[in-house]
């Protein structure tokens, strides 16, 4: 093996290295740009499908889903305050439109 060989091989080892490094570089770049998405994300989620009523921002991911079949109205009702907000019609097979 010339010193040609073993620097050029030295340098293929370096190279590898350097890119393991940068692909665990990546992987915290990607969480980092995830985190901050899901930190602005859910709280405008949380405030645009807040209740009415009483504001609670949990509304939007958890509330009951019922439907009146006589008057053919679907409700969204609030756990916290019990509050229902029209959300469609139901139609006569039960789907909601």
């Amino acid at each position: 093996m010339s010193g040609f060989e073993f620097c050029f091989t030295a340098g293929k080892v370096e190279w590898q290295a350097l890119r393991q490094k940068s692909m665990e570089n990546d992987l915290w770049i990607f969480l980092a740009i995830l985190l901050g998405l899901t930190a602005v994300v859910l709280p405008t989620m949380a405030f645009y499908y807040r209740c009415r009523a009483c504001g609670s921002l949990a509304h939007g991911f958890k509330s009951y889903k019922l439907a009146n079949f006589e008057t053919g109205e679907a409700f969204f009702v609030c756990r916290r305050c019990g509050d229902r907000t029209v959300k469609g019609k139901v139609e006569s097979d039960g789907s909601v439109a």
